[in-house]
């Protein structure tokens, strides 16, 4: 861990309490995972304490440990008052169908409505995934359905009831309304596969 962050978790400690709560939490084996991609670039989660110290100071990955508990609402409502997370981005997936692994880069405005997001998978600014249009109850299955290992580039728009495979690549800026086969790189506006993605 690097000196600079320890120092920066130590100068926090009147958060430690909040440790223990977050730590020894189910949840909190797949946020480590999301802390892994996100700094290491690796499968192996790092370590509670880092793991930690990166929650207290990156406003990203507040967001998705939040959108991990939001069931559990009063460790929801402690949690999302102590830590400092982004507004801007809007997780609205069911807390136990986020896969580990989630990293959503950049501050700009997101939204992620989906019925599943597998794991792996990287999203970067601006980017909708939901059933467009306005919502309502009726509307829970008119939303996509994310495979594992996925990349969503900037502002990139997914919607409907469809199924983004494994592996897959979503260009910046693509509309994707139909489902995507896995491990092909899709662009524009109707959607096109361009290539077989480099994943696979």
């Amino acid at each position: 861990m690097k000196k600079s962050l320890l120092l920066r978790g130590v100068l926090s400690i009147w958060k430690y309490p909040l440790y223990s709560l977050a730590c020894n939490n189910s949840v909190f084996i797949k946020f480590r995972r999301d802390t892994s991609r996100r700094f290491r670039c690796q499968e192996e989660s790092i370590g509670k304490f880092e793991a930690f110290c990166r929650l207290l100071q990156e406003k990203n990955l507040a967001t998705v440990f939040l959108a991990r508990i939001s069931d559990r609402k009063w460790i929801y409502l402690i949690m999302s008052f102590f830590f400092s997370h982004n507004k801007n981005i809007e997780i609205l997936t069911t807390p136990d169908k986020i896969g580990a692994g989630l990293i959503v880069y950049h501050n700009l405005g997101s939204v992620l409505r989906a019925k599943s997001i597998g794991e792996n998978v990287t999203v970067s600014q601006g980017v909708t995934i939901g059933a467009g249009g306005g919502w309502s109850d009726t509307d829970k299955d008119n939303i996509p359905t994310i495979g594992n290992g996925v990349l969503i580039a900037t502002n990139a728009i997914i919607i409907g009831n469809i199924t983004v495979g494994d592996e897959s690549i979503i260009g910046a800026g693509a509309v994707i309304t139909k489902d995507v086969p896995p491990g092909v790189v899709v662009v524009g506006n109707p959607q096109r596969i361009i290539k077989k993605s480099i994943n696979c």
